[in-house]
C-alpha cells in the first residue's frame, strides 16, 4: 500500500478519534511527518500504522498522567 494512501486512511482515523487521544496527530502532523513515521517503523498495512498510533496515543496518555501526578494543582 503506498504511503500517500496510508496518510489518508490515518489522517481521517485521526480525526475521527481526535478526542480519543488523536488530536496531536492532526495538529501537529504534516504529510511529510507522516511519511517519515510511516518509513522510520517501517509501517507496510493500515493495520500496522493504526495499532502503532494507538500505542503511541496511548503511551502520550499514561506520560501526561505522569507528569500531571507530579504536580501540585
Amino acid at each position: 500500500m503506498s504511503n500517500a494512501i496510508l496518510i489518508l486512511q490515518a489522517k481521517a482515523f485521526a480525526k475521527e478519534r481526535y478526542n480519543d487521544g488523536l488530536d496531536f496527530f492532526v495538529e501537529c502532523y504534516s504529510d511529510e511527518e507522516w511519511v517519515e513515521y510511516i518509513e522510520d517503523r517501517q509501517l507496510k498495512n493500515w493495520r500496522e500504522l493504526k495499532a502503532c498510533m494507538l500505542q503511541h496515543a496511548e503511551t502520550r496518555r499514561e506520560y501526561a498522567e505522569e507528569i500531571d501526578a507530579m504536580c501540585e494543582w
